[in-house]
Protein backbone atom coordinates (compact mmCIF):
# COMPACT_ATOMS: atom_id res chain seq x y z
CA UNK A 1 0.00 0.00 0.00
CA UNK A 2 1.65 3.08 -1.19
CA UNK A 3 1.15 5.79 1.65
CA UNK A 4 -0.28 9.02 0.56
CA UNK A 5 2.29 12.16 0.82
CA UNK A 6 0.99 15.50 1.29
CA UNK A 7 3.31 18.93 1.86
CA UNK A 8 2.76 20.87 5.40
CA UNK A 9 4.19 23.73 4.22
CA UNK A 10 1.37 23.38 1.53
CA UNK A 11 -1.20 23.14 4.11
CA UNK A 12 -0.18 26.05 6.35
CA UNK A 13 0.39 28.34 3.00
CA UNK A 14 3.77 29.18 3.08
CA UNK A 15 7.11 28.11 1.63
CA UNK A 16 10.22 27.47 2.62
CA UNK A 17 11.50 30.58 2.04
CA UNK A 18 9.02 32.68 3.72
CA UNK A 19 9.91 30.70 6.66
CA UNK A 20 13.46 31.86 6.56
CA UNK A 21 12.94 35.43 6.07
CA UNK A 22 13.30 37.79 8.78
CA UNK A 23 10.28 38.73 11.00
CA UNK A 24 12.65 40.45 13.10
CA UNK A 25 15.88 40.04 14.81
CA UNK A 26 15.82 36.56 16.50
CA UNK A 27 13.96 35.42 13.21
CA UNK A 28 17.24 36.45 11.49
CA UNK A 29 19.65 34.64 14.03
CA UNK A 30 17.46 31.37 13.59
CA UNK A 31 17.21 31.18 10.28
CA UNK A 32 21.22 31.62 10.13
CA UNK A 33 21.34 28.76 12.95
CA UNK A 34 19.48 26.58 10.64
CA UNK A 35 22.44 26.41 8.44
CA UNK A 36 24.79 26.05 10.96
CA UNK A 37 25.37 29.74 11.76
CA UNK A 38 27.70 29.06 14.87
CA UNK A 39 28.00 32.61 15.26
CA UNK A 40 24.39 32.92 15.01
CA UNK A 41 23.88 30.58 17.94
CA UNK A 42 26.45 32.65 20.01
CA UNK A 43 24.57 36.16 19.09
CA UNK A 44 21.09 34.31 20.24
CA UNK A 45 22.90 33.52 23.78
CA UNK A 46 24.23 36.60 24.26
CA UNK A 47 20.18 38.37 23.96
CA UNK A 48 19.65 35.55 26.46
CA UNK A 49 21.82 36.46 29.40
CA UNK A 50 20.61 39.81 28.61
CA UNK A 51 16.67 38.73 29.71
CA UNK A 52 15.40 38.74 26.27
CA UNK A 53 11.84 36.28 26.54
CA UNK A 54 12.16 35.69 22.80
CA UNK A 55 15.67 34.85 22.75
CA UNK A 56 15.31 32.12 25.54
CA UNK A 57 12.26 30.85 23.82
CA UNK A 58 13.89 30.40 20.88
CA UNK A 59 16.82 28.70 22.32
CA UNK A 60 14.36 26.25 24.24
CA UNK A 61 13.00 25.58 20.84
CA UNK A 62 16.35 25.12 18.94
CA UNK A 63 17.48 22.06 21.77
CA UNK A 64 13.96 20.83 21.61
CA UNK A 65 14.41 20.21 17.91
CA UNK A 66 18.02 19.94 17.94
CA UNK A 67 18.50 22.77 15.13
CA UNK A 68 22.05 22.74 14.65
CA UNK A 69 22.86 21.27 17.79
CA UNK A 70 22.25 18.01 19.85
CA UNK A 71 18.53 17.49 21.65
CA UNK A 72 18.69 18.61 24.96
CA UNK A 73 15.43 18.63 26.63
CA UNK A 74 17.31 19.25 30.21
CA UNK A 75 18.48 22.57 28.75
CA UNK A 76 15.40 23.38 26.48
CA UNK A 77 12.88 22.91 29.97
CA UNK A 78 15.70 25.74 31.61
CA UNK A 79 15.44 28.21 28.53
CA UNK A 80 11.76 28.08 28.57
CA UNK A 81 11.54 28.19 32.28
CA UNK A 82 13.72 31.60 32.17
CA UNK A 83 11.31 32.51 29.29
CA UNK A 84 8.08 32.13 31.53
CA UNK A 85 8.94 33.85 34.50
CA UNK A 86 9.94 36.71 31.94
CA UNK A 87 6.60 36.79 30.92
CA UNK A 88 7.26 34.83 28.04
CA UNK A 89 4.13 32.49 27.92
CA UNK A 90 5.41 30.28 24.80
CA UNK A 91 7.73 29.63 27.61
CA UNK A 92 5.23 28.42 30.28
CA UNK A 93 3.15 26.18 27.71
CA UNK A 94 6.65 23.97 26.81
CA UNK A 95 8.08 23.85 30.34
CA UNK A 96 4.75 22.57 31.49
CA UNK A 97 4.20 19.96 29.28
CA UNK A 98 7.64 18.38 29.77
CA UNK A 99 6.61 18.68 33.49
CA UNK A 100 3.22 17.15 32.74
CA UNK A 101 4.68 14.10 30.73
CA UNK A 102 7.91 13.22 32.06
CA UNK A 103 9.87 14.04 29.11
CA UNK A 104 13.63 14.53 29.42
CA UNK A 105 13.11 15.83 32.65
CA UNK A 106 11.33 13.59 36.31
CA UNK A 107 7.78 14.11 35.83
CA UNK A 108 6.71 16.90 38.47
CA UNK A 109 2.64 17.57 37.95
CA UNK A 110 3.25 20.33 40.76
CA UNK A 111 5.28 22.31 38.66
CA UNK A 112 3.43 21.39 35.86
CA UNK A 113 0.30 22.70 37.67
CA UNK A 114 2.27 26.12 38.43
CA UNK A 115 3.53 27.01 34.90
CA UNK A 116 -0.27 26.15 33.73
CA UNK A 117 -1.30 28.82 36.03
CA UNK A 118 1.15 31.21 34.83
CA UNK A 119 0.74 30.37 31.39
CA UNK A 120 -3.41 30.80 32.23
CA UNK A 121 -2.78 34.29 33.62
CA UNK A 122 -0.76 35.55 30.85
CA UNK A 123 -3.57 34.50 28.63
CA UNK A 124 -5.71 36.39 30.48
CA UNK A 125 -4.14 39.62 30.12
CA UNK A 126 -3.36 39.04 26.06
CA UNK A 127 -6.84 40.31 24.73
CA UNK A 128 -7.74 36.52 23.93
CA UNK A 129 -11.29 36.26 24.08
CA UNK A 130 -12.07 32.80 24.67
CA UNK A 131 -14.20 31.04 27.40
CA UNK A 132 -12.26 29.60 29.42
CA UNK A 133 -13.22 25.82 29.28
CA UNK A 134 -12.48 26.57 25.54
CA UNK A 135 -8.34 27.46 25.98
CA UNK A 136 -8.22 25.00 28.28
CA UNK A 137 -9.65 22.36 25.56
CA UNK A 138 -7.37 23.55 22.52
CA UNK A 139 -4.36 23.02 25.17
CA UNK A 140 -5.45 20.29 26.50
CA UNK A 141 -5.48 18.38 23.08
CA UNK A 142 -2.37 20.24 21.92
CA UNK A 143 -0.44 18.74 25.04
CA UNK A 144 -2.09 15.07 24.20
CA UNK A 145 -1.37 15.59 20.67
CA UNK A 146 2.14 16.25 20.91
CA UNK A 147 2.65 13.71 23.21
CA UNK A 148 1.53 11.78 20.76
CA UNK A 149 3.99 12.77 18.03
CA UNK A 150 6.06 12.54 20.27
CA UNK A 151 5.92 8.58 20.88
CA UNK A 152 4.54 8.08 17.58
CA UNK A 153 6.69 9.54 14.18
CA UNK A 154 3.65 8.47 11.81
CA UNK A 155 1.09 10.58 13.96
CA UNK A 156 3.24 13.82 13.58
CA UNK A 157 1.21 14.69 10.21
CA UNK A 158 -2.08 14.30 11.84
CA UNK A 159 -0.43 17.16 14.60
CA UNK A 160 0.44 19.53 12.32
CA UNK A 161 -2.78 18.76 10.59
CA UNK A 162 -5.05 19.56 13.65
CA UNK A 163 -3.40 22.51 14.46
CA UNK A 164 -3.06 24.22 10.75
CA UNK A 165 -7.27 23.53 10.99
CA UNK A 166 -7.19 26.75 13.72
CA UNK A 167 -5.24 29.06 11.07
CA UNK A 168 -8.54 28.14 8.90
CA UNK A 169 -10.85 29.51 11.30
CA UNK A 170 -12.89 32.54 11.44
CA UNK A 171 -12.66 32.66 14.73
CA UNK A 172 -8.97 34.64 15.13
CA UNK A 173 -8.99 33.98 18.74
CA UNK A 174 -7.79 30.88 18.18
CA UNK A 175 -5.10 31.45 16.33
CA UNK A 176 -4.17 34.39 18.90
CA UNK A 177 -4.11 31.02 21.63
CA UNK A 178 -2.13 29.47 19.32
CA UNK A 179 0.72 32.02 18.79
CA UNK A 180 0.37 32.34 22.30
CA UNK A 181 1.84 29.23 22.97
CA UNK A 182 4.55 28.79 20.55
CA UNK A 183 2.37 27.12 17.33
CA UNK A 184 1.95 30.11 14.93
CA UNK A 185 2.55 29.03 11.30
CA UNK A 186 5.74 29.81 11.16
CA UNK A 187 6.70 27.26 14.45
CA UNK A 188 4.24 24.50 12.72
CA UNK A 189 6.44 25.13 9.69
CA UNK A 190 9.63 25.10 11.25
CA UNK A 191 8.35 21.67 12.72
CA UNK A 192 7.39 20.42 9.89
CA UNK A 193 11.05 21.50 7.81
CA UNK A 194 13.09 19.70 10.85
CA UNK A 195 10.45 16.60 10.72
CA UNK A 196 11.03 16.34 6.85
CA UNK A 197 14.79 16.33 7.08
CA UNK A 198 14.40 13.67 9.60
CA UNK A 199 13.25 11.25 6.74
CA UNK A 200 9.87 11.14 7.91
CA UNK A 201 8.02 9.78 4.34
CA UNK A 202 4.76 11.67 5.67
CA UNK A 203 5.69 15.08 6.09
CA UNK A 204 7.46 16.67 2.67
CA UNK A 205 7.89 20.26 1.34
Amino acid sequence: MIKRKWSILFLLGLSFASVCQAGGDIDALYSRIAQKDIQALNELKALAKDNNAQALAELGFIYEYGVSVSVDIPQAIKYYEQACDLDGDYGCFNAAYFYEYGIGTQKDITQAKTLAKQLREKINLSNINLDKKVSERIIGSVYSNKLEAYRDLSFRPHFIQGLSFYFYAPQSDERKLLSRIGFDSSHLARIAILWAREGDPEVAY
